[in-house]
């Protein structure tokens, strides 16, 4: 890779600095981006490399869920940092904007098992940037950890704001990105901040992430299968556009494929449509068209979107709506998919029988 890792910097530039490492404990959830899961594969018959065990261990007691695999990941690279005399920093986010009432004691639940898994003690700030924060972090002994407040506070995180990515800067000197799933998008806290430190590093996470996504999208093993599904169209567009002319099988699903259908002329029912994709998503199915070939799901899982509505506004207090199977072309205009039917998943089965890669990015349902 032609970027820097933190590893690769001079120790004695680590020791008694203030580096801030940027890492991802939640969950994915629909509206978030999901890191892919990539894996290569020589025949049916002969074993295949597996990713990780990524099964989440996760607390869904509140809308802004905590995934303890992601924490765990992180540690390498904290633990590399400390070691090495650093002043660690640590900034997350938990939930949106408009989940604000439960953030701060979210954030104290991710310092305690955070200094449970490091084994030093994690003091959780209130506020992310200002005067305060870097006194507190210059207080605080060497060989301990300091949490920023949640990034998901501060409107100008998402926006990337010159303004908010300048105070984060001057918290740190040196900044590593290890939230591989974060990594792609325009944040303060991923973007704005690298132009306000003296250097900015990945993460020992993130770099392994990416050293393995290179290697299966410049060398796939041919047949080549992505599965691309998730919510956002807009941040998977790119992913697309890279993807198509490598791939040899294309499976879309989740949110993402009801655009697709309805590009096709679909009743999708109360799912969610980019409209202002679908110019986008005609022109990629003309690329596609006999030179890859483009499945989507035959049929999903239904509730009545009405009642999923006051299920989700009662906290989870009235009945989950019951779900039935419909075929795509039998979906109603009340009808709310929320998963993938029998019958696609079969299909996906099969399309993994005949792959010898396989990339993987994005869950197939609704997921929150």
């Amino acid at each position: 890779m032609d970027r820097v890792v933190i590893d690769q910097l001079p120790v004695e530039m680590l020791r008694n600095r203030r580096v801030l490492v940027r890492i991802d404990v939640e969950t994915e959830r629909g509206s978030e981006e999901e890191a892919p899961w990539i894996g290569e594969r020589a025949s049916r018959s002969e074993s295949e490399a597996a990713s990780e065990d990524r099964s989440p261990a996760v607390d869904r007691s509140s809308p802004a869920t905590l995934d303890e695999n992601k924490l765990r990941a992180s540690l390498p690279t904290l633990e590399y940092v400390l070691r090495h005399g650093a002043r660690v920093i640590v900034g997350t986010h938990l939930g949106r904007p408009s989940d604000r009432g439960t953030e701060p004691a979210r954030l104290d639940e991710v310092g305690a098992r955070l200094t449970r898994l490091l084994g030093v003690p994690v003091r959780v700030l209130q506020d992310a940037v200002g005067p305060e924060v870097i006194h507190a972090v210059m207080e605080w002994p060497e060989g301990h950890v300091v949490m920023l407040g949640n990034l998901s506070r501060y409107r100008g995180e998402e926006k990337n704001d010159p303004e908010f990515a300048r105070q984060l800067g001057e918290v740190a000197e040196i900044y590593c990105n290890d939230a591989f799933a974060l990594a792609h998008r325009g944040l303060a806290s991923t973007v704005g901040i690298t132009q306000h430190v003296e250097v900015a590093a990945a993460g020992l996470t993130l770099a392994r992430e990416v050293r393995m996504l290179e290697a299966v999208i410049e060398h796939p093993s041919p047949p080549f299968l992505g599965l691309i599904a998730g919510a956002r169209l807009e941040a998977k567009l790119p992913i697309l556009e890279h993807l198509l002319p490598k791939l040899d099988r294309l499976f879309i699903g989740g949110a993402l494929a009801f655009t697709f259908l309805k590009a096709k002329g679909y009743e999708v029912g109360a799912a969610p449509v980019d409209e202002a994709f679908l110019p986008l998503v005609h022109e990629l199915l003309d690329r596609a068209r006999g030179r890859v070939e483009v499945i989507l799901p035959e049929d999903f899982v239904v509730v009545d979107a009405r009642a999923w509505e006051a299920f989700r506004e009662s906290g989870g207090r009235e009945p989950i709506p019951e779900g039935r199977v419909v075929l795509d072309k039998e979906i109603g205009s009340s009808d709310l998919p929320v998963d993938i039917g029998p019958m696609t998943l079969n299909r996906i089965g099969e399309l993994f029988d005949g792959a010898r890669t396989i990339l993987w990015n994005g869950p197939l349902g609704l997921w929150e």
